[in-house]
């Protein structure tokens, strides 16, 4: 059995602009994070974040399009975590259709995953006396 973890809310996906010129397409991806009452009491608790954008009527049985760089970010005590991230992909990639059909239907996947903190080690300069 698996324990409770964050939820994802208000997950939108947006098409801030696209630019024939260049043939990319500036897209925006927000999302609410709630985070267990176990996750905001552990200090220093941080997660990480995957988002991939996806083509829901692929003609490639696997829908997957793009993957934003993953990135960090910290728990909050309120418990939740707004976060928003801002990518330029090419038109190339986000036509999932194959320009068989006018329009493409690109979608949003996201996973947030608590990382825990590691140990802080270090090493002493050794000390040099004839015991």
């Amino acid at each position: 059995m698996s324990a409770a973890m964050a939820k994802i809310r208000d997950l939108k996906l947006e098409l801030i602009d696209q630019s024939r010129r260049n043939g990319c397409a500036d897209i925006r991806v927000t999302y609410q994070a709630e985070l267990t009452p176990l996750e905001r009491h552990f200090t220093g608790l941080r997660f990480k974040e995957k988002i991939q954008l996806c083509g829901a009527y692929s003609l490639d049985p696997e829908d997957f399009l793009y993957e934003l760089a993953p990135q960090t970010f910290a728990g909050k005590d309120s418990g939740i975590v707004h976060r928003e991230r801002i990518a330029t992909v090419c038109d190339d990639i986000l036509d999932e259709n194959g320009r068989l059909q006018p329009s493409d239907q690109v979608y949003a996947k996201v996973w947030v995953t608590p990382v825990l903190p590691e140990a802080a080690f270090q090493i002493s300069r050794p000390l040099v006396h004839t015991f």
